[in-house]
């Protein structure tokens, strides 16, 4: 049990921004894992990108940002706390200092976040990786142990990185008054690229939306933005609660998104692309979406994920083609639909 760091610091002082720095991290993942996904574990981000008028970068700054003022109250909250158990008082300055440091520790962190629930979309997933990687980053990064207890090779490995080099700015200028802005300057930068590679990552999650529209000039409509549309124009964001509090109230919205799924089936898909998987058998507006569009003579792509085994007799019947992955369906539609005009 060590009474004082290598830096002869007593050891809660020399602990105490990156206690701070590990509470701002829990709090931003949990924050981020608030407003991305949806009651159901599912991201609802990329759906709400896809309807937003703005640029991928404008609500990624934003996400970014919020997410940041927020977990800065929370943290200022948490270090006013732990002050009073402190036994080393900090100076307004110091104090000032933490909270600074903390905004590019956070924009960076944030990143991160966004990057990995992108990447994931699946609640459990996202939660359970969280948890590895935070372990990770705080062994690796120095925020809650020192550097020196590592092999010398693993000491290289993990000091240098923006995240323990932060910290590490800031314990010296805190305790000894020796300041570098460098690493702040390049805390700023990696976030600004980091910002613009998630709002590319994002484009790219919508990637056969875009390449339906390069390549064979084909417009495309997800049936599940059209439902997220529907929820906004009604109001209706907590409507999965009304299914246990009010179910008349839940039953007529949900009619609502049936008439316009059929709608758009109906009158405007020429044909559907359908993702099936383990996440489809839950529901059924996605089987009765086949099985209607099978009704009116309309072809059905379906890129089938599960063993052929489970796959629905039902749904390989309505089924004009079957795939195992996305690259032989574009092979596919490129080879029906290149020189087709229609849309």
């Amino acid at each position: 049990i060590y009474s004082f760091s290598p830096n002869g610091v007593s050891i809660e002082s020399w602990l105490f921004p990156g206690v701070i720095f590990s509470f701002g991290s829990l709090t931003m993942f949990a924050i981020v894992y608030r407003d991305l996904f949806n009651p159901q574990s599912t991201l609802q981000f990329l759906k709400l990108l896809s309807i937003s008028p703005n640029s991928k970068f404008k609500i990624i700054i934003g996400i970014l940002l919020s997410s940041i003022i927020e977990c800065l109250f929370y943290s200022f909250i948490s270090t006013l706390v732990l002050l009073i158990f402190t036994p080393q008082s900090f100076t307004f300055f110091a104090f000032l200092s933490i909270l600074f440091y903390l905004i590019f520790y956070l924009s960076l962190i944030g990143n991160f976040v966004i990057t990995l629930s992108i990447f994931v979309q699946r609640g459990f997933t996202f939660l359970f990786l969280s948890f590895i990687l935070l372990q990770l980053l705080f062994v690796s990064s120095n925020i809650l142990f020192e550097h020196q207890i590592y092999s010398e090779v693993m000491n290289i490995i993990f000091f240098n990185n923006p995240f323990n080099m932060l910290l590490y700015d800031l314990r010296y200028l805190i305790f000894f008054e020796e300041s570098s802005f460098v690493w702040i300057a390049i805390s700023s930068l990696i976030a600004l690229i980091w910002i613009f590679f998630n709002s590319v990552l994002a484009l790219w999650r919508n990637e056969l939306t875009i390449w339906l529209k390069n390549t064979i000039n084909h417009q495309s409509i997800d049936p599940v933005i059209e439902s997220a549309k529907i929820v906004e124009e009604n109001n209706a964001e907590n409507y999965r609660n009304w299914k246990e509090e009010d179910v008349q109230k839940y039953a007529r919205f949900i009619q609502l998104c049936i008439k316009n799924d059929i709608k758009i089936v109906r009158e405007k898909a020429d044909y559907l692309i359908c993702l099936w998987d383990e996440n489809v058998i839950k529901g059924a507006g996605t089987h009765a979406e086949i099985t209607f569009a099978y009704d009116l003579k309309k072809p059905v792509y379906l890129v089938n994920k599960l063993p052929q085994k489970d796959l629905s007799g039902w749904i390989m019947a309505c089924s004009s083609h079957i795939f195992t992955n996305f690259d032989d369906l574009k092979d596919f539609l490129i080879k029906k639909y290149k020189f087709n005009d229609r849309t």
